[in-house]
């Protein structure tokens, strides 16, 4: 279960700015079905939900921003995407390339191809990746690329370690990914409502990933890992700031701490 959530960067006006980002918030479901083995991983997603007052982003970030006292107050929600439900399926293929060293107690690395594709009505999109693994004592398998809810996929290729492995074991992640996308509620507007409020942004995005991951084998992992992408929306056409305001930033870089229990 995964909320996103856009804004403008100035949330102090009731009405944003025209061409400006829009408030929107998604509430979703994500299911998974996977098969892998060590050469290769398949993932089948879906995602249901919903866009709109519904998804209870407003609530959300008035508690943070009010109530915690981490920010502005907000006072846009108002203007926010139209409700209409959130439909998306996703399906995603990963093909060891190469490896090198020992898996158990030793060092070991391999390489990844990955091509994914999306269809839906918060994220429509094609995508091709390449990923270096590398550490003491890693997994077999495949890492994850993370990403919002419904926009990425959920992955967990966790291959038992035979019992004469260490417990322990330690890997570095480096990745890149470009991404065609076609169409996304968030920013083109809705083909459902009459919300049509689209923003300017680009066909593409380019991405990259550096991480490290900690296992405690058989019973958790530790994922700390930073993705940094080109600008999806168009900076030239955001709206100039207001006096002693900030523009609205392209950049949808960010970083994740994961923790995955194994049962």
């Amino acid at each position: 279960i995964g909320q996103n959530m856009i804004t403008p960067e100035n949330i102090d006006l009731e009405i944003p700015q025209d061409g400006d980002l829009p408030y929107a918030g998604t509430l979703t479901y994500t299911l998974n079905w996977q098969s892998f083995n060590r050469r290769t991983a398949r993932n089948f997603q879906a995602s249901v939900g919903v866009l709109g007052e519904e998804a209870l982003a407003e609530p959300i970030q008035k508690f943070v921003h009010n109530d915690l006292a981490l920010g502005d107050d907000p006072k846009g929600w108002d203007t926010q995407r139209d409700t209409e439900p959130i439909i998306n399926i996703a399906y995603q293929h990963f093909w060891r390339l190469a490896h090198l060293g020992e898996y158990n107690n030793s060092w070991a690395g391999q390489t990844a191809l990955a091509t994914g594709a999306h269809l839906g009505n918060l994220f429509t999109a094609v995508e091709l990746g390449l990923g270096l693994r590398f550490g003491w004592n890693i997994l077999e398998g495949f890492n994850s690329f993370p990403a919002p809810p419904g926009r990425g996929f959920f992955q967990a290729y966790y291959l038992p370690k035979p019992s004469f492995a260490s417990p322990h074991g330690v890997e570095f992640i480096f990745g890149g990914r470009v991404a065609g996308v076609l169409y996304s509620v968030l920013y083109d507007g809705s083909i459902i409502t009459d919300d049509d409020r689209d923003i300017e942004r680009e066909d593409y995005v380019l991405a990259g990933l550096i991480g490290l991951n900690y296992h405690y084998y058989d019973f958790l992992s530790v994922r700390v890992s930073y993705y940094f992408t080109s600008d999806l929306i168009d900076e030239d056409s955001l709206p100039a700031p207001l006096p002693g305001e900030d523009k609205t930033s392209p950049d949808a870089s960010y970083g994740t701490l994961q923790i995955d229990f194994h049962f």
